[in-house]
């Protein structure tokens, strides 16, 4: 038997639920005559990828009726593919689409579900702010402009209500 280390059987557990997950979806779907195909921009090749890949090669998808094209982009040419209509739908992190959402002029998109039930983004300040109403009139940084740190720092702004022009 092989000794994995910690991350590795964490990482093995993931996509063993993943597996689980994706084939319960399909088992649960109605069988149907036709085809419909989706293209699915999928932003990265890892780990987490492995169930969208394992259920295209087995024929999961097809005998529920699906024709599946997974199509590898980068995190921003893949919200852009969204968008203009050339993918059907993301599967992978969602830095970018919810940048997009953010806009003032946001293009209509809603996320559907997600992996994780919090965000591993944390605002780290200074002990005087004890709330995210005490960064009005304070300074935010961020690592670069449209970063998933942006994304999720005006997220937090808006859900506490803390106005985005006045940080």
């Amino acid at each position: 038997m092989q000794n994995f280390t910690e991350r590795e059987h964490v990482t093995l557990i993931g996509v063993k639920n993943w597996l689980i997950a994706v084939l319960l979806f399909l088992l649960a779907l109605p069988s149907v005559a036709y085809s419909q195909k989706l293209r699915v921009g999928t932003l990265y090749i890892g780990s987490t990828m492995l169930p969208l890949w394992i259920a295209r090669e087995e024929g999961y998808f097809a005998s529920s009726g699906f024709e599946v094209e997974l199509i590898w982009l980068q995190s921003t040419l893949s919200t852009m593919a969204l968008i203009a209509g050339e993918v059907d739908l993301i599967y992978g992190t969602p830095q970018e689409t919810l940048l997009a959402m953010t806009a003032k002029s946001a293009p209509p998109l809603i996320t559907v579900g997600s992996w994780e039930t919090n965000s591993k983004y944390w605002l780290v300040v200074s002990p005087s702010i004890q709330s995210v109403k005490d960064l009005v009139g304070k300074t935010l940084a961020i690592s670069r402009p449209k970063a998933a740190d942006e994304g999720y720092a005006r997220i937090i702004l808006r859900r506490c209500r803390a106005a985005r022009a006045l940080v």
